[in-house]
């Protein structure tokens, strides 16, 4: 196996240093903002939808719907009144006790009180935890119809039983993955940046040792006729000096 030369040590140290420390502060740096932005967006989304069940949607209202009302006067009102939200939210859907549609903010033709909602059936234990305490947020996923980046906000209506499920945009984790990007990006740059630096110290560091180094390997094999030259430096200095005083025998 092949030596790696003084000079070679010398640049991959400097590059691994220079690698870890960007590295690990990048990850530090991405860590703690994908932490504060998840906590941002999950008091949000629990906020949406808390505020919007407190007003004018009470459980009393969505008791009397029953399928076929989709024309009723109630069920009309309720569903305006979901409809105003979509300028805050994409989609918020009235479930009832069992997860099926009472009221959605969609087209009044497209689902019917009672139908099954199957994209709530992995929601189940945060459907559970907003009936328990009033509120609660499902993990941020990527929606289904076009990729967006999106999470659920849940809270449950004055009877604990009917949940008002919102759901909203979580374009924070798209703005993470363009700061991981960037990261990594000043990774590779740091790490170019240390391969030149470490490049530039080796020439005027190890260098005057390599030097050195033949200048000792000729003393050992009887060559004594050519003078050390100096080197600059203090203790380079100090050693070439050194050098010459054993070369001359004084």
């Amino acid at each position: 196996m092949a030596k790696v030369s003084l000079r070679g040590r010398f640049v991959l140290v400097m590059v691994t240093f220079a690698v870890g420390l960007s590295a690990v502060g990048g990850y530090m740096a991405w860590w703690q903002a994908e932490r504060a932005l998840e906590v941002e967006l999950d008091t949000r989304v629990r906020w949406v939808a808390r505020a919007a069940a407190d007003v004018g949607l009470s459980a009393s209202t969505f008791a009397l719907l029953q399928p076929g009302f989709e024309d009723q006067r109630i069920w009309t009102a309720m569903h305006e009144r979901l409809r105003q939200l979509r300028s805050i939210v994409p989609e918020s859907y009235i479930l009832s006790e069992t997860n099926t549609a009472l009221v959605t903010s969609l087209p009044a033709d497209s689902i019917p009180i009672g139908a099954r909602l199957p994209q709530f059936d992995l929601h189940r234990p945060e459907l559970e935890l907003a009936r328990a305490t009033g509120d609660a947020s499902s993990f941020p996923f990527t929606h289904p119809d076009d990729d967006r980046l999106v999470q659920w906000g849940f809270a449950s209506l004055d009877d604990q039983k009917m949940v008002l499920a919102v759901l909203m945009p979580a374009d924070h984790l798209a703005r993470l993955r363009q700061l991981r990007r960037n990261l990594f990006l000043g990774s590779a740059a740091a790490a170019a940046l240390a391969t030149l630096l470490a490049m530039v110290l080796a020439a005027s560091v190890v260098r005057p040792l390599e030097r050195l180094s033949h200048v000792a390997i000729r003393i050992q094999r009887g060559h004594m006729d050519e003078p050390v030259a100096g080197e600059a430096g203090h203790e380079v200095g100090r050693l070439s000096q050194a050098m010459e005083r054993m070369r001359l025998g004084i």
